[in-house]
């Protein structure tokens, strides 16, 4: 069995959660760690047994040295797509990043571009999709728990640069990665936040309507599908965001892990049932689903395929607003 020699890039909260993932993942060998500040380094490479010659400041150093499979990016978000290219020039496989993944649109087109051009393939830490709650709803939907589904409610707590893309790409999970065609919205940019040093709105209230091509799990007007989405710090707990489904044959409120709040199907309240007792307590306010590796791209670059493992770690949600990396 192939072993992936896999570099952490920026050892604070998130570097660590991944850290340890890779450690403890037969797939995955951790070789290396790199921080602007040594001291996050050593910490992370001493836990887990990283030779002392395998920790650096300087990501380009660390990357040309080590020419690693895998790099998990957890850097500040200004430095990702500088990160990036560092992969790309030297032979790095696949890219793990975190979010967001730019300041501002010219970095995320910036990714875009080297992820079009280049052999190193890109993903990023939305990993709630391959929870095994998540799976099993993809399968209850398929099999026509809800039957047509005719709307979505989308929520989630703090910002959409944090929360509401993991909403956000569950309905993509949930439905074949469908995309979304327009945007009505508002943001409420008075309670805006810097959130690791980019600037996010207070909350977000609008309307996304989706595509809905004939033959897929929707029953949507001129194939479209509505959704109405609700995004801000007032949403309290991570355990009140998810996403609701309705449909002609009943419907389902789901948690972030898939877990169910509300339910009803008119075929398949047994299966709905055995759900609901499977996933309680799936997503309690203080835990998060940590992912190390988990991609909708190969390692092998150029071929895009859905892995069946990844790496994850449960653990305390911890942040640092003095941490040189996230």
């Amino acid at each position: 069995m192939e072993k992936y020699r896999t570099l952490v890039v920026g050892c604070g909260s998130r570097g660590s959660l991944h850290s340890e993932a890779v450690a403890n993942h037969p797939r995955f060998d951790l070789v290396g760690t790199c921080d602007i500040d040594i001291a996050k380094a050593d910490s992370i490479a001493d836990k887990y047994g990283v030779d002392k010659s395998a920790r650096f400041v300087s990501s380009e150093e660390a990357i040309r040295k080590l020419k690693p499979d895998v790099v998990i990016n957890g850097a500040w978000p200004g430095d990702r797509w500088v990160i990036y290219d560092q992969c790309a020039e030297n032979g790095v496989r696949h890219l793990v990043s975190e979010k967001p993944f730019a300041k501002e649109r010219a970095g995320v087109l910036h990714m875009k571009h080297t992820a079009e051009t280049s052999d190193c393939s890109l993903s990023f830490t939305h990993q709630r999709r391959f929870s095994p709650g998540n799976i099993r709803v993809r399968e209850l939907l398929a099999a026509g728990a809800v039957g047509k589904v005719t709307r979505l409610d989308l929520l989630a707590f703090r910002h959409l640069l944090d929360c509401g893309v993991h909403t956000l790409d569950l309905v993509s999970s949930y439905f074949g990665e469908i995309k979304v065609k327009r945007v009505l919205g508002a943001l409420d940019m008075k309670g805006k936040v810097n959130w690791f040093r980019v600037p996010a709105e207070g909350s977000f209230n609008g309307t996304l309507i989706y595509d809905a091509p004939e033959g897929s799990l929707f029953s949507g007007y001129n194939n479209e599908i509505t959704a109405s989405m609700l995004v801000g710090a007032n949403m309290g707990r991570p355990d009140e965001s998810g996403v609701n489904i309705y449909g002609t044959r009943g419907f389902m409120e789901l948690g972030w892990e898939g877990n169910l709040f509300r339910y009803f199907s008119a075929d398949m309240q047994s299966e709905l049932d055995e759900h609901a007792k499977l996933t309680q307590g799936e997503c309690e306010s203080g835990n998060i689903h940590v992912c190390g590796i988990i991609s909708r791209t190969s390692l092998t670059a150029g071929k895009r395929t859905t892995p069946s493992t990844g790496a994850t770690a449960t653990t305390r949600r911890r942040y640092s607003s003095r941490s040189t990396s996230r």
